[in-house]
């Protein structure tokens, strides 16, 4: 029969636990944006995209990289697109890493496609991705300006034509008359 340490299997299993804790509760969480959200936006506008990684410690926040991928590759291949610099910031005792996505012009080449947010460390990554979608423009508007332009056309044949009957009327009497 082995002899086994029974110190040793319990030192091994107390560090075993801390590690488990240790990883979970060190691993980012994105919080902003919402997965798989869709943003509505008009071609050729200016957007700011936030991103926002909670994260476990004060000591994860130098070893926690954040940043944005549109379609699966880095900004640099779209120039109207910049990232900000990452910020930390604390709520309570919660710690949040965030960076600003800056969209100068909305091309509707952006539209439709993931764009998405990572916030990784080494004890494990998370991830957001939104989409852009072109912007209802003026569906309304012309919903409520095409029928009233065509009652106030209606009324104003409607009133053309009376006036017309009795300017008639009135030029056929006064010619009856001489």
């Amino acid at each position: 029969m082995a002899k086994m340490c029974v110190l040793c299997l319990l030192c091994t299993c107390i560090v075993s636990n801390l590690t488990e804790t240790v990883n979970r509760s060190m691993v980012p969480r994105i919080t902003e944006p919402l997965k798989n959200v869709n943003i509505e936006v008009k071609a050729g506008s200016k957007i700011d995209l936030r991103c926002s990684a909670l994260l476990g410690s004060e000591s994860s926040l130098e070893i926690t990289i954040i940043y944005w991928l549109i379609n699966g590759t880095f900004i640099g291949n779209y120039s109207s697109v910049q990232e900000g610099f990452p910020r930390v910031s604390k709520k309570g005792d919660e710690n949040y890493l965030t960076i600003i996505l800056h969209i100068d012009n909305a091309v509707p080449e952006l539209y439709n496609i993931p764009i998405t947010c990572i916030a990784n460390s080494p004890w494990g990554a998370d991830n957001s991705t939104l989409y852009l979608t072109p912007a209802k423009t003026g569906s309304f508007t012309w919903a409520v300006i095409i029928p009233l332009s065509l009652i106030i056309l209606s009324l104003l044949a409607v009133f053309g034509y009376k006036h017309f009957i009795l300017l008639t009327t009135y030029i056929s009497h006064q010619s009856n008359k001489s």
